[in-house]
């Protein structure tokens, strides 16, 4: 139900932000999503996939050191279920990203062309949706960092 409720605020924060990125003709959003997008997508996405595997094996040497059947079941399972969903929507965005119509501008158009924009801003808004939980996974990753670093010997 959670997961529900976080899908819900990034499709509302990223069709306010594609909603308001059209009517002041700002090219930066289309800009990113055509060059930037994958590569910042991935590179946050390597780096904090990284960042898990030196965490995990810190955790393990953690879990050597305190032993008392610490298994910090709970740290893992988050750290992996957001690992595989940052991995997930990265793939997700490279194909939505393969498939998605270019725009058609103008002041008059049919309505197959009018389909067609409204196929582009709807998949714009999915794929600025699945960055934003993506970097909310991130930070949901990093609590759990901290909640482990609280840990005493």
């Amino acid at each position: 139900m959670r997961f529900l409720g976080f899908i819900f605020v990034g499709l509302v924060l990223s069709s306010l932000i594609v909603y308001l990125q059209t009517p002041f003709r700002g090219g930066f959003l289309d800009d990113f999503l055509n060059s930037g997008f994958l590569e910042t997508f991935a590179a946050l996405a390597g780096f904090n996939i990284a960042a898990v595997i030196f965490l995990l094996g810190q955790l393990m040497d953690l879990q050597k050191k305190i032993g008392n059947g610490a298994s910090f079941e709970k740290s893992k399972k988050e750290i992996r279920q957001n690992s595989y969903f940052l991995l997930s929507a990265f793939a997700l965005s490279f194909l939505l990203l393969s498939f998605r119509p270019d725009p058609i501008s103008g002041y008059i158009y049919s309505s197959s062309e009018a389909l067609s924009n409204q196929i582009y801003y709807g998949l714009n808004v999915v794929i600025v949706c699945l960055f934003l939980l993506g970097m909310y996974s991130i930070f949901e990753i990093l609590k759990a960092v901290f909640k482990l670093s609280d840990i005493k010997e």
